[in-house]
């Protein structure tokens, strides 16, 4: 059991938003960084942003939502179900920071 949360800013820096969310079904940290990307995504789609830009600082979690590779494990089906919700934005970018 643990939390996963996530920090929203506008272009010029300033506080957006955020969340923190209870999460028990986290296998490993790789799946807890996906839960926290798609509750991150599923705030931006909910206040119909046009543009949106995840930052994570894990870049296997980036590298996983850029490579489209479609399985049946729990992290691919995270990956696709980010794919689904990025869909709705105008654009959108995955890109790893520190």
């Amino acid at each position: 059991m643990g939390d996963v949360g996530g920090v929203f800013r506008e272009e010029a820096d300033s506080y957006a938003g955020g969340f923190v969310r209870k999460i028990s079904h986290a296998l490993n940290p790789t799946m807890v960084e996906l839960l926290a990307v798609r509750e991150g995504v599923r705030w931006a789609a909910n206040r119909n942003l046009a543009r949106f830009i995840v930052e994570s600082d894990s870049l296997q979690v980036v590298q996983a939502i850029g490579n489209r590779i479609q399985g049946s494990s729990l992290i691919d089906l995270l990956v696709e179900d980010i794919h689904a919700l990025l869909r709705v934005f105008v654009d959108s970018q995955v890109c790893y920071g520190t």
